[in-house]
């Protein structure tokens, strides 16, 4: 099954699907479909397939179950004419049984929530073409916990209905169990419920297969890694990302909300044998002159086995947003110089420097901070040729989303990126790994 261009695809379900989506609908930029798997997948279709303008909505809410969702089904998604529905639901319906033992009128048991599908379903096919079921999922190991044994009965009924009206089934619980396999639950989430990023980037990389095919996974012997590699990440507020501090490590949320975060659940997902070590070393506002100045604690003192470095856009706007403010600004030949020092002082001691490009979501190239990234990325690209290092071309990348996207898709400022946008950063910086 292909994903159609310009078809509108409406996510329903409970709070895993919800992640603080826009209301009344979830819909648009900045934010408006939520932090989980729904804007990953969105942002999948955007850095891979930008010219299907695919119209994406989330209409997941908190605590729902089949039973919340009949109630609101025609205003929340028939209403809204949807050419595909993704429906993710029976998490609430088989834990009211556990976190509300003695409410029995919130309970709903296998017959019902085998009903309420059908229900759900068959008031959905005459006027929906396409639908998904994307089974509810426990992120627990032992099949013999009493939740996680009746989760995998719930989405057993689910798979049936799936397979009863002819309907693509997503195993969600498959997706988590592989992750399963080589992380604590912890690392997934506390609650076993509402995961991390790792596991929304779990579901939705599942979901993404099941409607457009594999995804583009490399061979783990392709990789520049080996097994337990410390791989670190540093550079200006793109990096950083609300990072945890004094050091962006450990637990879920420390690698911040950005490419960082996300490449790290790329390489968790894909490649989870290798148990990758990742860092975020990113401080917002710096330059390569502030990176300087911290590189010894925040950089060789930790002690990485690889380095991804980037930088260059603070460097390229100081001339532009602070102009009366000469000391501040970092000239091309002190670009140079300093990339030239950074790389001096490091190179010897990791097995490898990734450098990413600075970039400007701007296809204008008259633009005077578009002319100026394009100066200070040739710089850096020469940088890595002289150094004999990899160099991805991130200005690049972007401008091939520009000729489908419009910059408010990737970024509200040009360069802050939203989720659309830290994916295509994390899916090229990936491929150059």
């Amino acid at each position: 099954m292909t994903l159609a261009r310009e078809e509108k695809i409406v996510f329903i379900g409970d709070s895993i699907t919800y992640c603080g989506r826009s209301y009344p609908v979830g819909e648009g930029v900045l934010g408006a479909l939520g932090t989980g798997f729904v804007a990953l997948f969105d942002a999948r279709v955007k850095a891979r397939r930008p010219e299907l303008g695919l119209r994406v909505v989330n209409m997941g809410d908190k605590g729902h179950t089949t039973r919340d969702l009949i109630a609101r089904w025609q205003r929340d998604v028939l209403d809204l004419s949807p050419d595909r529905v993704v429906l993710m639901v029976g998490a609430n319906d088989v834990w009211r049984r556990f976190d509300r033992p003695t409410m029995p009128e919130t309970h709903i048991l296998e017959s019902e929530y085998a009903a309420n599908l059908e229900t759900l379903i068959e008031t959905t096919l005459p006027s929906v073409p396409r639908m998904v079921l994307v089974s509810p999922f426990f992120v627990e190991p032992s099949r013999l916990d009493p939740m996680r044994a009746a989760m995998d009965r719930y989405a057993g009924i689910m798979r049936e209905a799936a397979r009863r009206h002819g309907l693509v089934f997503v195993d969600a619980q498959a997706a988590i169990d592989r992750l399963l396999a080589h992380v604590h639950s912890v690392m997934i989430c506390f609650d076993r419920v509402h995961p991390s990023t790792l596991g929304h980037e779990a579901v939705a990389a599942a979901i993404y297969e099941a409607l457009e095919g594999e995804e583009p996974v490399r061979s783990t012997s392709a990789l520049r890694l080996d097994p337990e590699d410390k791989l670190l990440f540093v550079g200006d507020s793109i990096t950083d990302c609300n990072r945890a501090r004094r050091i962006g490590e450990g637990s879920p949320g420390s690698l911040g909300d950005g490419y960082v975060n996300l490449l790290d659940a790329l390489l968790q997902t894909r490649h989870p044998e290798l148990r990758i070590r990742t860092v975020n070393m990113g401080v917002s506002g710096d330059s390569t002159r502030e990176l300087l100045e911290r590189w010894q604690t925040d950089v060789l003192d930790l002690a990485p086995d690889r380095l991804v470095l980037l930088v260059g856009v603070n460097d390229c706007a100081r001339a532009l947003h602070r102009p009366f403010l000469k000391e501040a600004q970092v000239g091309e030949a002190e670009f140079e110089e300093n990339l030239e020092t950074l790389v001096r002082m490091t190179r010897d001691r990791v097995k490898s420097i990734l450098l990413v490009t600075p970039y400007f979501l701007e296809l204008r190239k008259d633009d005077a901070l578009r002319t100026t990234v394009d100066r200070f990325g040739a710089i850096e690209k020469k940088t890595a040729a002289r150094s004999g290092l990899p160099c991805v071309d991130a200005q690049a990348a972007f401008d091939a989303l520009l000729g489908h996207l419009s910059t408010y898709e990737l970024s509200n400022d040009r360069v802050h990126p939203g989720t659309a946008g830290h994916f295509a950063l994390a899916e090229t910086i990936y491929g150059a790994l």
